[in-house]
């Protein structure tokens, strides 16, 4: 029989104390992380942490008496009040659901349900 220094091993092979010590390290340095983890090796151990989400700031809806103009970049939400609520001393023209308009557009669109009402700004 011979002894081997090898990563594999086959039947009948003997096997050499530098080859058994090595198993294990071997072992964690062919251990991969999935999506969202990270693995390190710090001396003989392995160190696995999830790697840090970003944080997204809180996604604010404004509410509205009108719809305000369409935005010159990006998109706007808002909630558009009906006439039973009063934003800033102004009565409601809306119906309570939420409108978005990306710029390039003429008009904002409901979100929520089928309404009769225009999304075209006055202003």
């Amino acid at each position: 029989m011979r002894t081997i220094f090898k990563d594999k091993t086959n039947s009948g092979d003997m096997l050499s104390p530098a080859f058994i010590n090595n198993q294990s390290r071997s072992a964690m340095q062919n251990i991969k992380s999935g999506n969202g983890l990270m693995v390190n090796q710090v001396g003989d151990d392995l160190l696995i942490n999830q790697i840090p989400q970003r944080r997204l700031l809180p996604f604010v809806i404004p509410c509205v008496a009108f719809l305000p103009p369409i935005p010159t970049s990006g998109f706007r939400y808002v909630f558009w009040v009906d006439a039973n609520n009063v934003i800033d001393g102004v009565t409601g023209t809306g119906d309570n659901q939420i409108w978005v308009a990306y710029y390039g557009q003429e008009e904002y669109y409901p979100q929520q349900k089928y309404t009769s009402l225009s999304g075209i700004p006055l202003n």
